[in-house]
């Protein structure tokens, strides 16, 4: 509430009083509040359900990003295990059939080439891997378990 007053003058009829006084009513303020509460509720399941849809894509990156992991591991395995040796006997043999003249020069250089582009496809698999392991340690906030070769130990989610 709020009440004022004043005194002011009025020529020859002499001095008068002015008072007022104001009073808020609340005659809406439940309804008011009623949609104020309706409005934050809505505000709320909103949040709920944009934190919702943001942990769901969190989580598929993750799951993606182990994924990745998975494949450049299991490429990795396949090169050292078994392309590359293969790869390695293949131009020893040639080099062998070319020194007893068997095979031409092109013929042991092409099985050169094939061993050091699987040597390279095996650094890219690794800088692949490393880079995917930085993105997921990045993604949860902590460092993976790994060891050498690229073989990963703890390839499971925490949830």
């Amino acid at each position: 509430a709020m009440f004022t007053y004043s005194r002011f003058h009025r020529g020859k009829f002499g001095p008068a009083w002015e008072a007022m006084m104001e009073i808020t009513v609340p005659l809406y303020k439940e309804k008011k509040q009623a949609f104020q509460l309706l409005e934050a509720k809505q505000w709320k399941k909103s949040a709920e359900q944009s934190l919702n849809s943001r942990k769901n894509e969190i989580l598929q990156s993750i799951d993606e990003m182990f994924t990745a992991l998975k494949t450049n591991e299991e490429i990795y395995h396949l090169l050292v295990e078994g392309i590359i040796p293969q790869a390695e006997l293949t131009f020893q043999a040639s080099l062998s059939a070319y020194q007893v003249g068997k095979v031409d020069f092109l013929t042991t250089l092409d099985s050169l080439m094939t061993l050091y582009d699987e040597k390279m496809r095996l650094h890219m698999t690794l800088e692949m891997f490393h880079k995917d392991l930085a993105d997921v340690e990045a993604m949860i906030g902590k460092p993976l378990e790994t060891h050498h070769g690229g073989e990963n130990h703890e390839s499971r989610r925490e949830q």
